[in-house]
């Protein structure tokens, strides 16, 4: 994805809170033209003891299918003390597709929550990955999906631990009907030197179909003693 920011040349939409906020971005898809997509990279950062709540409201532009092809890019530096809550909200037209990527560090004694609801889209590609630098730093992540028809829903979450005493916790749950297609992979990586750290994920998925397909692969990577790591589905 960063490569394909590169290379449209677009500028960054950049927010920097310096005291405690909350920001709401209202994203709306357009129909789409031929050889045509919509891409926007966000930038977030948040100074030393700030506590800022930012919202993301992704819809199509119209209730008939848009077809539209989507990427959403958002960067979060959390500094030392301060809190970040990132809610995504995707409402999108059955026959579009989105790429969402979101790339998260964490100073010490910061912290990111994300809360992202998927509730449309034809194909949806979910990645984030949180860098856990800094010492005491947590990311959580409570993801909802509800996919029906033939959707497909393919996510990667990744929590990287290299400070002290870090902590993640990566929770998803949803639903498939009819032929829905949905891929969910978590990993935790607790490297060499994170002494003290925790991460946990778990995935709850309510099967109502036999013709659905589900696939959880849950990934612990472990190259220190004194961690724990933690997964069901």
């Amino acid at each position: 994805m960063g490569s394909l920011v590169a290379a449209s040349g677009i500028a960054p939409l950049s927010f920097t809170a310096e005291r405690d906020n909350t920001l709401r971005l209202n994203f709306q898809l357009p129909h789409r033209q031929p050889d045509s997509g919509f891409l926007l990279p966000v930038n977030l950062r948040a100074e030393e003891g700030v506590c800022l709540t930012v919202v993301m409201d992704l819809a199509a532009a119209g209730e008939e299918a848009s077809a539209a092809l989507a990427a959403l890019q958002t960067r979060v530096l959390v500094r030392r003390d301060a809190v970040v809550r990132l809610v995504q909200i995707q409402r999108l037209c059955a026959s579009d597709t989105l790429f969402n990527d979101i790339g998260v560090q964490c100073e010490e004694n910061a912290r990111f929550e994300l809360v992202r609801l998927i509730l449309g889209g034809q194909a949806t590609y979910d990645g984030c990955a949180a860098a856990l630098t800094g010492d005491a730093g947590v990311f959580t992540a409570e993801i909802g999906y509800q996919l029906s028809g033939q959707n497909r829903l393919d996510m990667n979450y990744e929590a990287v631990h290299t400070g002290r005493r870090t902590e993640s916790a990566i929770h998803a749950s949803g639903v498939l009907r009819d032929r829905a297609d949905k891929l969910f992979r978590g990993t935790i990586d607790l490297c060499k030197g994170c002494s003290g750290s925790v991460g946990n994920e778990t995935e709850d998925v309510l099967l109502m179909d036999e013709t659905v397909r589900n696939r959880t692969v849950p990934v612990i990577l472990c190259g220190e003693e004194d961690v724990a790591g933690n997964h069901g589905a």
